[in-house]
C-alpha cells in the first residue's frame, strides 16, 4: 500500500461482533430463514441471518482489496476463536460447542488466501491460533528470535506445502460461564467441560488426556 508516496506493508485485526450474543439480524434477512426446514425457531433464524451478514461483509472486504488491486499480495485470514454455542445452533457431527474441550468447542474454521504466494488447496494440519503471531513475523521478516513462543511459524506449510513438525496442542479457559444442558451438551464429565453446575460437588483433579485438533485450513483464490 502507498503511505506518503512510500509502498509500506499494513496490518488489520477486523473482529465481527457478530456471530454472538446478543442475537440481532437485519429482519429482512432474518425473514427468509423463518420457514427453512432446518432452523427450529425464531432464535435460530436471527443467528442464521446473522451468519449470512457476516459474510456478506467478509465479501465487502474481499472485494475492496481486488478493486483496489491489494488482494493478490494480501494475505487474509479468516478464523474464529472457539465453536458455537449448542443452546443456539448444535455443532454436529461434532462433540459439544462453546466451553468444552470435545471438538464442538475447539474445531474452528480457517480460511487463508494469499494468491500470489499459496495455490489453492485444503490441509487437515492441526493448528493453533497462537501460530498466527509467528507466521505473521516470518512473513514480514520480523526477528522474534529472542521472544518465547507458544505457536509455530505456518509459514512452510502454506508457502511450500512442507509437513509441520507433530506437536501437542493445548488449551487452557479458566473462566465458568452458564450452566450446561447435560443431553444436549453429551457429557458431565469433568475433563472435558469448563462450566460447571452450581449444585456439583467439588471433585478431586485429576490427569486430563492430550488431544489433538483437527483444523482444515481452505486456500482459496
Amino acid at each position: 500500500m502507498d503511505i506518503g508516496g512510500q509502498r509500506a506493508a499494513i496490518f488489520c485485526l477486523h473482529s465481527f461482533y457478530t456471530v454472538h450474543t446478543p442475537l440481532e439480524a437485519t429482519e429482512s434477512v432474518k425473514q427468509k430463514y423463518l420457514n427453512h426446514p432446518l432452523i427450529r425457531n425464531e432464535r435460530h433464524a436471527t443467528f442464521a441471518a446473522m451468519v449470512e451478514l457476516m459474510d456478506i461483509n467478509v465479501g465487502r472486504i474481499m472485494r475492496s482489496l481486488e478493486q483496489q488491486k491489494l488482494l493478490d499480495n494480501t494475505l487474509v485470514i479468516f478464523t474464529s476463536d472457539n465453536g458455537g454455542i449448542r443452546s443456539i445452533s448444535y455443532q454436529d457431527p461434532l462433540r459439544g460447542g462453546k466451553g468444552s474441550y470435545y471438538e464442538g468447542g475447539t474445531r474452528v474454521p480457517l480460511v487463508v488466501s494469499f494468491p500470489s504466494r499459496i495455490a489453492p488447496r485444503t490441509d487437515a494440519t492441526p493448528v493453533i491460533n497462537a501460530d498466527f503471531y509467528p507466521t505473521l513475523a516470518s512473513v514480514i521478516n520480523a526477528d522474534v528470535s529472542k521472544q518465547t513462543l507458544d505457536g509455530s511459524d505456518l509459514s512452510p506449510l502454506w508457502f511450500d506445502n512442507k509437513t509441520l513438525e507433530n506437536r501437542n496442542l493445548y488449551w487452557h479457559f479458566p473462566i465458568y460461564l452458564q450452566a450446561y444442558n447435560a443431553s444436549a451438551d453429551q457429557s458431565r464429565d469433568p475433563l472435558f467441560r469448563t462450566r460447571l453446575r452450581l449444585d456439583y460437588a467439588p471433585r478431586k483433579m485429576e490427569a486430563t488426556p492430550l488431544f489433538s485438533k483437527i483444523t482444515y485450513l481452505s486456500y482459496m483464490t
